[in-house]
C-alpha cells in the first residue's frame, strides 16, 4: 500500500521532470590542452669514448665521480703512466666548476706532501680540462676495510698517524679536505713501507 501511495504522489506531483537533452552537461573534469605541444623528452647521449688526452694515451677509466672522471693514461713518447682526472663536458663551460677544479690542483701542487697524491700537470685547452696525477699502484682504505672486516689496531694506528699529518698540511695551507672518506685515501707499498697512504680527491 505505500508502494502504491508512493506512486500516486510522484504520478500526480505538477513537477515535470525536465528531458534529459535540456539538461546542462555536467563540467568536464579533464581541460583539452590549449597551449603549445609538449617538447619531445631529449635523452642525454653517452659521451665519445676518449682515447687520448694531448700526448697521453687513455687506456682505461679507473673511476667516475660527480664532477669527474679519472683514467689511466701512458705517455705517448716516454711511455710513462699516469692518472688523469678530467672535467665532465657539462660542467666545463661552468666557471664556478672550473675554478673549483683549478684549485684542487694548485692546492695539492702547492702543498706538495709525501702523503697527498702529486700532480704534474694541469692542461686547459679548447677540448678539454685535465690534470695529470701520480699514478699509485694499491688498494683504498675501504677496499681494505671490506676485506679484513676489522683492521689490527698497529695498522690503524700506522694509517691513522700518516692521514692525520697530511691533513694537518692541508689545514696549515689554510685549506680544507672536502670529501675525506675511506674511498679517498689510498694505500700503497713503497720503499719497503707497507701501508703508505696517499689522500686525494679533495672535492
Amino acid at each position: 500500500e505505500e508502494i502504491i501511495a508512493l506512486e500516486e504522489i510522484v504520478t500526480q506531483s505538477p513537477v515535470q521532470v525536465a528531458s534529459q537533452s535540456a539538461l546542462p552537461s555536467p563540467p568536464s573534469m579533464v581541460e583539452s590542452f590549449k597551449g603549445e605541444p609538449l617538447p619531445k623528452i631529449q635523452m642525454p647521449q653517452p659521451e665519445a669514448a676518449i682515447e687520448k688526452l694531448g700526448p697521453y694515451h687513455v687506456l682505461r677509466t679507473l673511476g667516475t665521480g660527480g664532477m669527474g672522471e679519472v683514467f689511466l693514461a701512458e705517455h705517448g713518447l716516454i711511455g710513462r703512466r699516469v692518472a688523469i682526472k678530467r672535467l665532465h663536458d657539462q660542467f666545463s663551460r661552468d666557471p664556478n666548476a672550473v675554478r673549483r677544479f683549478f684549485d684542487e690542483a694548485k692546492l695539492i701542487n702547492q702543498i706538495s706532501h709525501p702523503n697527498i697524491v702529486e700532480v704534474t700537470d694541469l692542461v686547459c685547452d679548447e677540448r678539454d680540462l685535465y690534470y695529470v696525477m701520480e699514478l699509485i699502484e694499491g688498494t683504498t682504505l675501504l677496499e681494505e676495510i671490506k676485506r679484513e672486516v676489522g683492521l689490527p689496531l698497529t695498522r690503524v694506528l700506522h694509517i691513522g698517524e700518516q692521514l692525520a699529518d697530511a691533513l694537518d698540511a692541508v689545514h696549515t695551507a689554510g685549506m680544507l679536505h672536502r670529501d675525506l672518506k675511506p674511498d679517498n685515501v689510498l694505500l700503497t707499498d713503497r720503499h719497503g713501507q707497507t701501508d703508505r697512504v696517499k689522500l686525494l680527491d679533495f672535492g
